[in-house]
């Protein structure tokens, strides 16, 4: 399965304290990054805004290990110092990008690396959203 498969795959997610359920998709493909054909998934609610994606490590054919550069809840910029790291992710353990992915243009950032599951998969990309939403309250109770 890992080595061909390419399609959207749409999931029911639902908070451990509420009934109704969110529509979660995980988009599978390969692109050219980095220097080499890659594997790329794309985790989204709306196609047009992302929650996370994710690049095949330079073993992926081996272990099925998958990357996300870790990302600053405020906006898009990368996380390039741990002292900066956003709360939400203290619970994954941060490995430097370029450990995991060599080849032209590799970030020198942290990222959190992960088996290509996709409950693995949804839960870093909640996680993500969760953090951009409590930053994004956070500024608005500041500008108050």
């Amino acid at each position: 399965m890992y080595e061909s498969f390419k399609g959207i795959i749409e999931y029911a997610v639902s908070e451990p304290e509420s009934e109704e359920k969110d529509k979660i998709f995980i988009d599978y493909d390969f692109k050219e990054e980095y220097g080499r054909r890659r594997r790329h998934i794309t985790v989204y609610k709306k196609k047009s805004k992302p929650l996370a994606q994710f690049v095949g490590t330079d073993k992926w054919s081996t272990n099925q290990n998958v990357v996300w550069r870790m990302r600053h809840s405020e906006g898009r910029a990368l996380v390039r110092d741990l002292k900066n790291r956003p709360g939400d992710f203290q619970q994954y353990k941060p490995v430097r990008f370029r450990r995991l992915v060599n080849g032209s243009g590799a970030s020198a950032c942290w990222s959190i690396a992960t088996k290509e599951r996709a409950d693995r998969l949804i839960n870093i990309s909640l996680t993500r959203e969760s953090a951009i939403a409590a930053a994004k309250a956070e500024a608005a109770e500041s500008s108050e």
